[in-house]
C-alpha cells in the first residue's frame, strides 16, 4: 500500500514507478509470507493487506485494490504519492535530455499537463493535485486528428461513444470506416511499411576504401588506361554489391517476420462481426478482445468480464493488469493505473472485453515511443572496426598520395604517361582492394550461420562488436528460463513433499515422493484431491495441435501450470466437469488474494470419495497466508484433522522452504456449503475451510542456460540478470544457472527460514523486512540489488563499487539504462537484451542490443542489432562465439592482405632505382598485375581464412579490450615481418633476373612500361620475363602465406595444414588462374606486359622454400614464448593449489601456516524444522474407503534439498 503524503512536493516519483515503489519500499516477498509495513491504526483493517511482490496468482498485483471489479470503484480514493526520500534518484539516473524526454513519454509525464493540473487544483486538495501534476501523461496533450483530447480514462461510456460518434450495438458503417481510414491512415507505425534501399546503398558507397578506389579509377581514366579503369570499376561494384544485398536481405527478413506475426482484430461493423487485419482498424471501431488476443490499438474498455491484460512490454509489470469499464477519477494517472484502457500490442490473458478504438498507429502510446526512437536513431551508428577501417582508408590514401608524389619527384615532375602510370601503380599497390569485399563476405557468411542458429543479425558490424563483449545483461523470463510457469513441488499435510518432473506446458513427467514415482491409479488421497482441485478451480486451457504437433496453452500462466501438473497424472478438467456442474464463482480479489469456484457434484464424481455427498463443494486457491487463516481443518492421507498450532507451524515451515527455492507458492483448500447465491457475503463462504496443501511454481531455467553461463564465465564475460521478479526468485534462478554462487542462496534461505514464516495474525502485523537502500560500503559485498536499492545509488556510488550487481530484481527500464551507462564508464562492452517497448532505450544505448523474436515487441526489434528467434540465452553465447571467430578470422586475412600490399610497395619503391638509359624507372609489375594479385590471387585465400573454424581456446580467452583495434602491436609485427620478408625475396628475384641473367640496367628501356606485343619490343624480353618471375613468385608466396596465417603463433609443421578445404580449393583455383596469364599469347604481353618463362620456375621455387623456412622459424620463436608463458602460469596455479603442510617449530609445536587457497568445502545444510507434528488425535475419516499407511518424512532430490518437514 502507498499512503498519501499530506505535503506536496516538486519531487514526485514518475508514474511508471508508483507500483514498483509500492512493492519495493513497503512489501516483502509473498513467497516468504511477510506482510506489508502498514500501520493498522492509520489504515482500515480491510485494506491493511499483504501486497505481494510476486502474488500467488499472476493477477494479484496487476491493478490497485480499488480496481478489482466493475462494481468495486471507491468514490474517495486519494491520489497516491510516495516517500520523497526514495525518489531523488530519477534525476540522477536520467542525465541526458533525450533520455528524460523518452521516459517522460513512456511514464506518462508532461510538463504541460503538470502546469494545467497544478493551476486547476484547489487549496483543499494540495496533495492530490501535486501528485496529479507530476504524473500527467504526455498523451493528454498529444494531438489526435484535429486537436481531440485524449483523457479517455476519465470519460464515461456515453462520453466516449459521443466523442467518436460510435454505436455500441452496431459499430461503424462501411462509409464511416472508409472516411476514417482516409483521415487517420492505416494502423501502422511510420517507417514500418518497408526499408529504404537507397539509404543502405549510400552507406556502402561512402566507405573510405571505396572512395580511395574511386579516386584511383579517375586517375586511371585520366591516364587512358582502359583495362585498369574497367578492373577497378568491377572491384568497386563488387564490394558495394556484396554489402548492400546482405544488409538488404537482413532487413527484408525482419519485414517478413513482422508480416508473419501480424495479428488480426475482431470488430463489429454494420452490426456484424468481422475479423480484419489490425492495419485496417480505425478510431471509433467497436472491437471485441478475448483471451489470447493481441490488442490491435489503444482501446477504451466499455464492457469487461473477468478481463486481464499483460502490459509488461509497456509498464514493466510482471503480472497481468485487472481491467474494468468504470471511468477513473484522476486525470493524471500513470498508464499502469488506467485500468479501463487497453494499449496496442499488449496481450489479453483472461476474460472478455468490448472496447472502442481511441488511437491507432503513431497516435498510440507505443507509437509515441517508436517515434522518439526513430528520432534518436537518425544519426549514423558505426562500430569501432568500421571507424578504424574508415580511418585506415584515409591514411592509406594519404600514403598513396605521398608515394605518388615521390614517384613523380623521381621523374622530376615531368608528368609523362610512364611516370603517371607508375604513380598509379604505387597508389593501387598500397590499397587492399579485397579487404572490404572479403570482410563483407565473411560477415555475410557469419550472418547466415547465425541465422541457422536462431539469431538474425540486422547489422553486419554487430558481429565484430560481439567479439569484444565483456558483460551480458540478460532478461530472466523466457531467456534464461523457459518462459513457462511450471509446478515443481507439492506439499500436503502433515509432512508429505512431492517433486514434479518435466518443464513447460507439455503434460509429460512424473510426481515422485522420496525419488519414487507415485502411481496415477493409486494416488494418496490428499494429493489426488489437490490435483483435482487444481484442475477444476482453473480457467486456463491446454490443447494439442495435431497440425503442428505441439501443445498450446491460453490463460493465466499460473493456472496453466496447475492444469499441466494435473494432466501429467491424467486428471483432465473436462472429464471432471462431466460429473460436476459449476454453480458459481468468487472472482479473484487483490485485497484478500483468493478465488473460489462452487460445484454441484453428481453421484459419479470422483471427488465424493473425499468430501460429503450433500451440499455444494467450494474449491479455493490463493496466497498461502490467506488460505491458512481461513482454514479450520487440514486434509491428510488418513483423514481430516483440526488446524491446530502445530499444523500451522508445519505449513509455515513448508511454505518457507518452498519460497527459499524461489518458488511462487499457492495454497489450496475446500469446503462443503449447503447452498450458494451471489448475494451471500464472501466472508461467510470462505471460512472454516479444509487445507489440502501447497503448490510451488516457478519458471524453470532452460537446460542449456547453466552451460551457457559457465561458458561465458570461462571466456571472461560477466553475466548480469535483470528481472522484474522479486529478489528471492531472482536469486534462486541466478544460483541455479550459475550467475551467483550457492552461498548467496543459502544466505537467502537462512533469512527466510528465521523470519518466522507467517502467523495466524500475519495480516495485522507490520513487515520488518523492509528492503533498505544500500550504503556505499555495503554495496561492495552485494551481488543482488533491487530496483529501489540500485536507484538510490548515484553515478559516483556505482563507479565506486568493486563490481556492478550481477542480479537486479524488480528491474525497471531506467535501471537498465543506468547499468548500461555505468558499464560504459568502466569501458565495458555491453550486450543488453529486452523484449518490451520500455526496453528499447537500453537496447539502443548498449553496444549490442538484442531483442526477443518470439515475445519481443516490434519497437524493441527495430532498436536491436540482433534478434533472437528462440529467445534463448544460449543463442547469445553462440553469437558471441561466432563474433569472436569472425574477428579472429578478420585479423588473419587482414594480415594476409596487408602483407601483400606492403611487399608490393617495397618492390615498387626500391625498383625506382632501376632506370633506363633515358631516365625512366621501369616498374617490376604492371598496374594490372598488381590488381590481379590484390584481388584475384589475394582475395580467395582471404575468403577461405574468413570461414576458418574457431580455435579450441576461443571461449577460454578474455574479451579483447574495447580500445584494442584490428591491428595490435603483435599483429603489426607479423605484418611487418611477413610483408617485408616477402617483398625482399621478390625483389631479389627481380634483381637476379636483371643482373644474374641479363646485363643489368643496360637491358632496361622506357618502352617496356608501355603496352604492346613483345614482337614489336624484342629489347624488352628480359624485362617481361623478369615480370613473369616476379608475378609467379608473388602468386605462390601469397598462397603460402594463406596457410601460414591460419595459426599466426603456431608453426605450420605442428598442425594439419590442409584441413581447411576452402583454402585448398582457393590455392588450386588461383594457380590455375595465374598460369594462363603467363602462357596465353596477347594476354601475357599486351594485357599483363609479361611473357613465357621456363627454367625460371627454379628461381620461383627457391624463393618459396626460403620464405617458408624463415616464416616457420619466426613462428616457432613466437610459439615457444607463448608456451613458456602458459607453463609459468600453470605452475603458479599449481603452487597456489598445493596445501601447505604445517611445520613444527623448535619446541615441537605446530606453527601457524598460511591458509590454503583451496576453497572451503561448503556445508550445504539447510536449517530444518525441529517442530514435531503430533500424531493426529482428532482424525475425521475420509468418506471413501482407504487402506493407507501413516505418512513418513520426505525429501526432494535436488542439489539443494528441501528441509524435512
Amino acid at each position: 500500500l502507498i499512503c498519501s503524503c499530506p505535503t506536496a512536493s516538486k519531487h514526485t516519483r514518475p508514474p511508471l514507478f508508483h507500483r514498483h515503489m509500492g512493492k519495493d519500499d513497503v512489501t516483502g516477498p509473498s513467497d516468504s509470507l511477510t506482510l506489508d509495513k502498514t500501520d493498522s491504526a492509520a489504515v482500515p483493517a480491510t485494506t491493511a493487506t499483504a501486497t505481494a511482490e510476486e502474488p500467488p496468482l499472476s493477477s494479484a498485483a496487476a491493478a490497485p485494490p480499488a480496481a478489482v471489479s466493475d462494481d468495486h470503484v471507491p468514490e474517495d480514493r486519494p491520489d497516491r504519492e510516495v516517500d520523497h526520500d526514495a525518489v531523488d534518484v530519477e534525476a540522477a539516473s536520467l542525465p541526458r535530455k533525450k533520455k528524460v524526454k523518452f521516459f517522460d513519454r513512456l511514464r506518462g509525464k508532461s510538463s504541460a499537463g503538470s502546469d494545467s493540473s497544478s493551476s486547476s487544483s484547489s487549496s483543499s486538495s494540495t496533495s492530490s493535485s501535486s501528485s496529479t501534476s507530476s504524473s500527467t501523461s504526455s498523451s493528454t496533450k498529444r494531438r489526435r486528428g484535429k486537436g481531440r483530447k485524449t483523457a479517455f480514462h476519465i470519460q464515461t461510456r456515453e462520453q466516449i461513444l459521443e466523442e467518436f460518434n460510435a454505436n455500441a450495438e452496431r459499430g461503424l458503417t462501411a462509409a464511416e470506416v472508409a472516411a476514417r481510414l482516409e483521415k487517420y491512415g492505416r494502423n501502422e507505425f511510420k517507417g514500418s511499411g518497408g526499408l529504404n534501399p537507397w539509404k543502405i546503398l549510400l552507406g556502402h558507397v561512402s566507405n573510405s576504401l571505396t572512395v580511395v578506389l574511386a579516386i584511383a579509377l579517375i586517375l586511371s581514366a585520366i591516364a587512358q588506361e582502359v583495362i585498369e579503369v574497367v578492373v577497378i570499376a568491377v572491384i568497386i561494384i563488387f564490394n558495394v554489391s556484396v554489402g548492400f544485398f546482405q544488409e538488404y536481405r537482413s532487413e527484408k527478413t525482419m519485414d517478413a517476420l513482422k508480416k508473419m506475426s501480424s495479428p488480426k482484430a475482431t470488430v463489429i461493423r454494420d452490426g456484424q462481426k468481422e475479423v480484419i487485419d489490425t492495419g485496417l482498424v480505425v478510431p471509433g471501431d467497436l472491437v471485441e478482445i478475448q483471451e489470447g488476443d493481441q490488442v490491435p490499438a489503444d482501446l477504451r474498455i466499455i464492457q469487461a468480464t473477468n478481463l486481464e491484460i499483460d502490459e509488461a512490454m509497456l509498464t514493466g509489470e510482471s503480472v497481468p493488469a485487472i481491467k474494468t469499464s468504470e471511468p477513473r477519477e484522476t486525470l493524471a494517472e500513470p498508464l499502469g493505473d488506467r485500468v479501463n484502457m487497453a494499449y496496442k500490442n499488449t496481450i489479453v490473458t483472461k476474460g472478455l472485453g468490448l472496447c472502442i478504438v481511441v488511437g491507432t498507429g503513431m497516435d498510440t502510446e507505443v507509437g509515441g515511443i517508436a517515434e522518439l526512437l526513430a528520432e534518436s536513431s537518425s544519426k549514423s551508428e558505426k562500430t569501432d572496426l568500421q571507424r578504424r577501417l574508415d580511418k585506415m582508408g584515409y591514411v592509406l590514401f594519404a600514403f598513396a598520395v605521398i608515394l605518388g608524389l615521390v614517384v613523380l619527384a623521381v621523374d622530376k615532375f615531368r608528368f609523362t604517361e610512364g611516370s603517371l602510370l607508375y604513380a598509379i601503380s604505387v597508389g593501387v599497390a598500397i590499397i587492399p582492394e579485397g579487404l572490404v569485399a572479403v570482410m563483407t563476405v565473411t560477415m555475410a557468411l557469419g550472418v547466415r550461420r547465425m541465422a541457422g542458429k536462431n539469431a538474425i543479425v540486422r547489422k553486419l558490424a554487430a558481429l565484430e562488436a560481439l567479439g569484444s563483449v565483456t558483460n551480458i545483461c540478460s532478461d530472466k523470463t523466457g531467456t534464461l528460463t523457459m518462459g513457462k510457469m511450471t509446478t515443481v513441488n507439492i506439499w500436503t499435510p502433515p509432512q508429505n513433499t512431492y517433486t514434479v518432473s518435466g518443464a513447460g506446458i507439455v503434460p509429460e513427467g512424473t510426481i515422485s515422493q522420496d525419488n519414487v514415482p507415485v502411481e496415477p491409479n493409486n494416488l494418496p488421497p490428499a494429493l489426488n484431491m489437490l490435483l483435482m482441485s487444481a484442475s477444476l478451480n482453473n480457467h486456463s486451457s491446454l490443447t494439442f495441435k495435431e497440425d503442428g504437433a505441439s501443445w498450446v496453452s491460453t490463460g493465466d500462466p499460473t493456472e496453466v501450470a496447475l492444469n499441466v501438473v494435473a494432466r501429467k497424472i491424467g486428471i483432465v478438467k473436462t472429464d471432471l466437469e462431466a460429473n460436476a456442474r459449476l454453480e458459481g464463482e468468487l472472482l479473484f480479489d487483490a485485497t484478500i488474494k483468493r478465488m473460489s469456484v462452487i460445484y454441484r457434484l453428481d453421484e459419479k464424481s470422483p471427488l465424493l470419495q473425499y468430501v460429503p455427498r450433500d451440499g455444494l463443494l467450494m474449491l479455493c486457491k490463493g496466497a498461502p497466508e490467506r488460505i491458512v487463516t481461513a482454514c479450520s481443518f487440514a486434509m491428510t492421507n488418513d483423514g481430516v484433522i483440526p488446524m491446530n498450532d502445530f499444523m500451522r507451524s508445519a505449513t509455515a515451515d513448508a511454505n518457507a522452504s518452498l519460497a527459499s527455492n524461489g518458488l511462487r507458492v499457492l495454497g489450496l483448500a475446500w469446503r462443503s456449503i449447503p447452498a450458494f447465491n451471489e448475494e451471500m457475503p464472501r466472508d461467510s463462504l470462505e471460512t472454516e475451510m479444509t487445507l489440502i496443501g501447497l503448490v510451488g511454481i516457478q519458471d524453470p531455467p532452460r537446460q542449456e542456460s547453466a552451460d551457457a553461463v559457465a561458458e561465458c564465465q570461462k571466456a571472461g564475460i560477466h553475466v548480469h540478470m535483470l528481472t522484474g521478479d522479486h529478489d528471492t526468485t531472482a536469486r534462486a534462478i541466478a544460483v541455479s544457472v550459475g550467475i551467483l554462487p550457492k552461498e548467496d542462496l543459502r544466505s537467502s534461505r537462512s533469512v527466510l527460514k528465521h523470519s518466522g514464516g507467517f502467523r495466524p495474525d500475519a495480516h495485522l502485523r507490520p513487515n520488518h523486512h523492509h528492503p533498505m537502500p544500500l550504503s556505499k560500503s555495503q554495496a561492495h559485498d552485494w551481488h543482488v540489488m533491487t530496483s529501489h536499492q540500485l536507484s538510490k545509488l548515484t553515478d559516483e556510488d556505482l563507479d565506486g563499487l568493486s563490481q556492478l550487481p550481477l542480479v537486479v530484481a524488480r528491474c525497471s527500464p531506467e535501471n537498465k539504462v543506468q547499468l548500461v551507462d555505468a558499464h560504459h564508464r568502466r569501458h565495458h562492452t555491453v550486450a543488453m537484451t529486452g523484449d518490451g517497448v520500455n526496453d528499447a532505450p537500453s537496447i539502443r544505448r548498449a553496444d549490442i542490443g538484442i531483442a526477443m523474436g518470439v515475445g519481443g515487441s516490434d519497437v524493441a526489434k527495430q532498436a536491436a542489432h540482433i534478434v533472437l528467434m528462440d529467445d534463448n540465452f544460449a543463442t547469445i553465447v553462440v553469437a558471441v562465439r561466432e563474433g569472436r571467430r569472425i574477428f579472429e578470422n578478420i585479423r588473419k586475412f587482414a594480415v594476409h592482405l596487408m602483407c601483400c600490399n606492403l611487399s608490393q610497395i617495397i618492390v615498387l619503391l626500391v625498383a625506382l632505382a632501376f632506370r633506363s638509359a633515358d631516365g625512366v624507372s621501369i616498374f617490376p609489375m604492371s598496374p594490372l598485375q598488381i590488381l590481379w594479385l590484390n584481388l584475384l590471387t589475394g582475395s580467395p585465400p582471404a575468403l577461405a581464412l574468413g570461414v576458418e573454424e574457431a580455435s579450441k581456446d576461443i571461449m577460454t580467452t578474455p574479451p579483447r579490450p574495447k580500445s584494442e583495434g584490428l591491428f595490435t602491436r603483435l599483429l603489426l609485427s607479423d605484418i611487418f615481418f611477413f610483408g617485408t620478408l616477402k617483398g625482399v625475396i621478390v625483389l631479389c628475384t627481380w634483381i637476379l633476373m636483371l643482373y644474374g641473367v641479363g646485363n643489368g640496367t643496360s637491358d632496361l628501356h622506357g618502352e617496356c612500361n608501355e603496352d604492346g606485343p613483345i614482337e614489336n619490343k624484342p629489347q624488352c624480353e628480359l624485362v617481361y620475363r623478369a615480370r613473369s618471375v616476379v608475378f609467379a613468385t608473388f602468386t605462390l608466396l601469397i598462397l603460402l602465406l594463406g596457410y601460414e596465417c591460419r595459426r599466426l603463433s603456431k608453426p605450420l609443421v605442428m598442425s594439419n595444414p590442409f584441413n581447411n578445404k576452402y583454402l585448398n580449393y582457393a590455392t588450386i583455383f588461383c594457380v590455375a588462374l595465374a598460369i594462363p596469364t603467363i602462357y596465353i599469347p596477347w594476354i601475357n604481353d599486351e594485357v599483363f606486359r609479361q611473357t613465357i618463362i621456363g627454367w625460371e620456375w627454379g628461381i620461383v621455387v627457391g624463393a618459396v622454400v626460403v620464405y617458408f623456412v624463415l616464416c616457420e622459424i619466426y613462428k616457432f620463436i613466437k610459439y615457444k614464448k607463448k608456451v613458456d608463458l602458459k607453463y609459468r602460469n600453470m605452475k603458479i596455479t599449481e603452487l597456489r593449489e598445493v596445501k601447505i603442510k604445517p611445520k613444527k617449530n623448535k619446541k615441537g609445536q605446530q606453527a601457524q601456516t598460511q591458509a590454503t587457497v583451496q576453497p572451503e568445502q561448503p556445508t550445504d545444510v539447510i536449517p530444518t524444522s525441529t517442530t514435531a507434528v503430533p500424531p493426529p488425535t482428532d482424525v475425521i475419516p475420509l468418506p471413501g474407503p482407504t487402506t493407507l499407511t501413516a505418512p513418513g518424512p520426505s525429501t526432494q532430490d535436488n542439489d539443494e534439498p528441501l528441509p524435512v518437514l
